[in-house]
Protein backbone atom coordinates (compact mmCIF):
# COMPACT_ATOMS: atom_id res chain seq x y z
CA UNK A 1 0.00 0.00 0.00
CA UNK A 2 2.22 2.71 -0.90
CA UNK A 3 0.88 6.39 -1.17
CA UNK A 4 2.05 8.70 -4.23
CA UNK A 5 3.71 11.79 -4.43
CA UNK A 6 0.97 14.02 -2.42
CA UNK A 7 0.20 11.21 -0.19
CA UNK A 8 0.19 10.67 3.74
CA UNK A 9 4.06 9.33 3.55
CA UNK A 10 5.24 12.65 1.66
CA UNK A 11 3.43 15.04 3.79
CA UNK A 12 4.53 13.64 7.03
CA UNK A 13 7.93 13.23 5.90
CA UNK A 14 7.84 17.00 5.08
CA UNK A 15 6.36 18.05 8.24
CA UNK A 16 9.29 16.16 9.96
CA UNK A 17 11.38 18.05 7.76
CA UNK A 18 10.48 21.61 8.42
CA UNK A 19 10.60 21.26 12.20
CA UNK A 20 14.06 19.95 11.55
CA UNK A 21 14.76 22.87 10.02
CA UNK A 22 12.96 24.92 12.41
CA UNK A 23 14.55 23.65 15.48
CA UNK A 24 18.12 23.99 13.90
CA UNK A 25 17.70 27.56 13.09
CA UNK A 26 16.27 28.43 16.60
CA UNK A 27 19.30 26.78 18.09
CA UNK A 28 21.22 29.32 16.08
CA UNK A 29 19.68 32.09 16.58
CA UNK A 30 18.51 31.64 20.64
CA UNK A 31 19.54 34.22 22.97
CA UNK A 32 22.30 36.17 24.33
CA UNK A 33 25.43 34.95 26.55
CA UNK A 34 25.03 33.82 29.93
CA UNK A 35 25.77 37.17 31.10
CA UNK A 36 22.57 38.80 30.13
CA UNK A 37 21.69 41.35 27.79
CA UNK A 38 22.64 44.82 28.53
CA UNK A 39 20.10 46.73 29.82
CA UNK A 40 19.14 50.42 31.41
CA UNK A 41 16.42 50.86 34.70
CA UNK A 42 14.93 54.08 33.18
CA UNK A 43 11.58 55.21 34.89
CA UNK A 44 11.09 51.72 36.76
CA UNK A 45 11.45 49.71 33.59
CA UNK A 46 14.27 47.78 32.26
CA UNK A 47 15.00 49.29 28.19
CA UNK A 48 17.74 47.23 25.96
CA UNK A 49 20.80 48.79 25.26
CA UNK A 50 20.34 48.19 21.75
CA UNK A 51 17.21 50.30 21.77
CA UNK A 52 18.62 53.53 22.86
CA UNK A 53 21.50 53.06 20.57
CA UNK A 54 19.14 52.68 17.99
CA UNK A 55 16.97 55.74 19.15
CA UNK A 56 20.56 57.87 19.35
CA UNK A 57 21.57 56.73 15.63
CA UNK A 58 18.15 57.92 14.74
CA UNK A 59 18.47 60.83 16.45
CA UNK A 60 21.98 61.62 14.85
CA UNK A 61 20.97 60.81 11.14
CA UNK A 62 18.11 63.57 11.86
CA UNK A 63 21.01 65.79 12.58
CA UNK A 64 23.36 65.30 9.96
CA UNK A 65 19.90 66.26 7.67
CA UNK A 66 19.13 69.06 9.51
CA UNK A 67 23.05 70.39 9.00
CA UNK A 68 23.02 69.21 5.18
CA UNK A 69 20.15 71.14 4.75
CA UNK A 70 21.55 74.30 6.20
CA UNK A 71 24.52 73.52 3.94
CA UNK A 72 22.62 73.56 1.04
CA UNK A 73 23.78 70.13 0.13
CA UNK A 74 20.52 68.26 0.26
CA UNK A 75 19.68 69.02 -3.65
CA UNK A 76 22.77 67.32 -5.00
CA UNK A 77 22.92 64.13 -2.87
CA UNK A 78 21.44 61.03 -4.50
CA UNK A 79 19.56 58.30 -2.69
CA UNK A 80 18.97 60.53 0.40
CA UNK A 81 16.68 57.69 2.23
CA UNK A 82 19.75 55.27 1.79
CA UNK A 83 22.00 57.92 2.94
CA UNK A 84 20.19 59.05 6.14
CA UNK A 85 19.39 55.61 7.09
CA UNK A 86 22.74 54.14 6.58
CA UNK A 87 24.42 56.84 8.67
CA UNK A 88 21.43 56.02 11.40
CA UNK A 89 22.94 52.14 11.29
CA UNK A 90 26.30 53.16 10.93
CA UNK A 91 26.02 54.99 14.64
CA UNK A 92 23.81 52.77 15.93
CA UNK A 93 26.48 50.26 15.71
CA UNK A 94 29.56 52.32 16.33
CA UNK A 95 27.76 53.58 19.78
CA UNK A 96 27.16 49.79 20.54
CA UNK A 97 30.44 48.79 19.68
CA UNK A 98 31.75 51.01 21.46
CA UNK A 99 30.07 50.83 24.46
CA UNK A 100 29.32 47.01 24.92
CA UNK A 101 31.84 45.42 22.50
CA UNK A 102 34.25 43.06 24.07
CA UNK A 103 37.57 44.84 24.27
Amino acid sequence: MSEGKNGLASSVSGAAYRCACLCIAGLGLSSCSLRGAPSYSLFGAFFPAWLLCATIGALGSIGLRSFVIAMGLEDAMPFKLLVYVAFAVGLALWLWLSLFGDR
